[in-house]
């Protein structure tokens, strides 16, 4: 789950995810500039400065054609506005 807030709709945003168990995710960092990229984790906030939001994101993990994944692991993750990272934190999922 994330959220955000405070953020004028039309900014360049970019997300990316690394780490996790052996069989899912992958070991290395995406670079910045990858994950400004459209379809790689780049997004343009499509929501107004003052409206809060908060998404599910894991969900798109967790489901899929072949049935649930195991998403269990230590993730790193970080968040970029315009280019430059403004977020970075490391987090242990542990689904049941």
């Amino acid at each position: 789950m994330w959220q955000g807030w405070g953020i004028p709709k039309g900014t360049k945003m970019g997300l990316a995810f690394w780490g996790g168990s052996n069989n899912l995710g992958s070991k290395l960092e995406t670079s910045d500039a990858d994950a400004m990229r459209p379809g790689s984790g780049g997004f343009k906030w499509t929501h107004k400065k003052a409206e809060k939001v908060q998404v599910p994101y894991g969900y798109t993990f967790a489901g899929g054609p072949f049935g649930p994944l195991s998403i269990d692991g230590v993730w790193n993750v970080k968040l970029l506005i315009d280019g430059r990272v403004v977020v970075r934190k490391q987090v242990t999922v542990a689904c049941q």
